[in-house]
């Protein structure tokens, strides 16, 4: 009787120990058995290069266009190109009343003439001047020793000889001055002549650049005056894109560092860098102009033609995943993160966004592995279990 107590005590004591046991052992899998992990599909960050763009439209225009206009008053008297017509650099273009300007010249050279020739006889002059004033001086030297020595002379007559002296010594200033004088205009006729010579070879008005003629303001008959244009001439080699941006970009746009590219459907990819930033932003549209500089190469756009432009305003290499998992509210966004099998949130500080992926500046983001499938359906600290993990190329 004692025995088969015995058994039955060592029975119950063995029972009570096993679920003790068990009860420290089996408590993970029941949790596990009554909260199943989440099925997700991560992804690694991956080394990206963003680009910060904005777009603008923009429209074309020749870069290198010159008003040509008369450098002299006339009446045009030839005129050699049409709209449209090719000219190479100094070719001629119009003719300003070249007869007029050839008899200015003529007379000019006359005026030369006359002044030269007088300024000869001012200097002949001179010499005659001089030759008086020595014989004067001469006889003033003669007649003053008679006077000291014996007073072979009178008084009167030595008073004579100074006067004599000093007349020819007023007479050698007066013929000096006018040498002078006729030096000056012979000076003042040569640079007459050197105007006139001048306005005769700008009445022929040459090609400043090689281009188009693209606008013909006068015709040949009509009066041109200094300052107004004849012709336009635009260049076939370089066009430029002025694009109008909103102010709020004033300040980010940099000329030299920031590059504009064409959007088009069709035609060759241009891309060239900013080289102008409008210094203020115009008060009523509240915009501010940037151009860049294109080679004029086929297919290219047409001067005064409308395109889309998008401008690069800056360009780095950062972390990047995919924009659909990046959780968004306000300003703040959050990433989920597969941490010891388990769904972590973790809030990150964003950069750019391009190519439906996004730049997470956060540092330490680059080793973690990042839910993508099935974020929404995690919570913090939810247990999950990767079921095809796949790496961002």
């Amino acid at each position: 009787m004692r025995s088969v107590r015995f058994g039955r005590f060592k029975w119950r004591c063995a029972a009570a120990l096993l679920a003790v046991a068990a009860s420290g052992c089996g408590r993970r899998a029941v949790e596990e058995a009554a909260e199943p992990p989440v099925l997700v599909g991560t992804v690694r960050p991956v080394r990206h290069r963003f680009r910060e763009t904005v777009r603008a439209q923009g429209v074309v225009r020749a870069k290198d266009v010159v008003r040509v206009a008369a450098r002299v008053p006339g009446t045009i008297e030839a005129m050699w190109v049409e709209e449209g017509a090719e000219v190479a650099a100094g070719q001629k273009l119009f003719q300003i009343d070249r007869e007029t300007l050839e008899h200015q010249v003529r007379i000019a050279e006359d005026a030369v003439r006359v002044a030269v020739a007088g300024r000869r006889e001012a200097d002949a002059a001179v010499e005659d001047a001089r030759a008086s004033l020595r014989k004067a001086e001469a006889d003033h030297e003669r007649a003053a020793r008679m006077f000291e020595q014996d007073g072979a002379i009178p008084l009167d007559a030595l008073e004579l000889a100074t006067t004599g002296r000093d007349r020819a010594r007023a007479a050698v200033e007066r013929a000096v001055a006018a040498a002078e004088l006729a030096a000056a205009r012979v000076q003042q006729a040569e640079s007459s002549l050197a105007v006139a010579r001048r306005q005769l070879a700008d009445s022929t008005v040459n090609a400043p650049l090689a281009g188009v003629v693209t606008r013909r303001f006068l015709r040949a008959g009509e009066y041109a005056a200094p300052g107004v244009p004849v012709l336009q001439i635009e260049s076939p080699d370089r066009i430029e894109v002025a694009a109008t941006l909103d102010a709020s970009m004033h300040g980010r746009v940099a000329a030299g560092r920031a590059r504009m590219r064409l959007l088009r459907a069709q035609g060759p990819s241009l891309e060239a860098p900013v080289d102008y930033v409008a210094p203020t932003v115009d008060p009523r549209t509240r915009t501010f102009e940037v151009r860049a500089t294109f080679a004029r190469v086929p297919g290219a756009p047409a001067p005064g033609e409308a395109v889309e432009a998008e401008i690069l305003l800056e360009e780095r290499e950062g972390w990047a995943v995919p924009a659909v998992a990046v959780a968004r509210r306000g300003d703040r966004a959050t990433l989920w993160v597969v941490a010891e099998g388990r769904a972590q949130a973790k809030e990150v500080r964003l950069g750019a966004e391009t190519d439906d992926l996004m730049e997470i500046a956060t540092e330490d983001i680059h080793a973690a592995e990042v839910i993508v499938d099935g974020r929404g359906l995690v919570r913090d600290g939810d247990p999950v279990r990767v079921a095809t993990p796949e790496r961002m190329r």
